[in-house]
């Protein structure tokens, strides 16, 4: 596990889900599928 700074490093727009694990779509799978959709439909295309 990496903190944001450390991530914002490697990636311009680091996430962080507080208070979840490694695990984060198994401790609240409606919060994961909610910032794979809002991903989704930054994509270009």
């Amino acid at each position: 596990m990496v903190s944001v700074e450390q991530l914002a490093v490697l990636v311009p727009a680091p996430v962080e889900l507080p208070g979840l694990g490694h695990n984060a779509h198994v401790e609240d799978p409606a919060l994961t599928a909610s910032l794979v959709s809002g991903l989704r439909n930054r994509r270009p295309r």
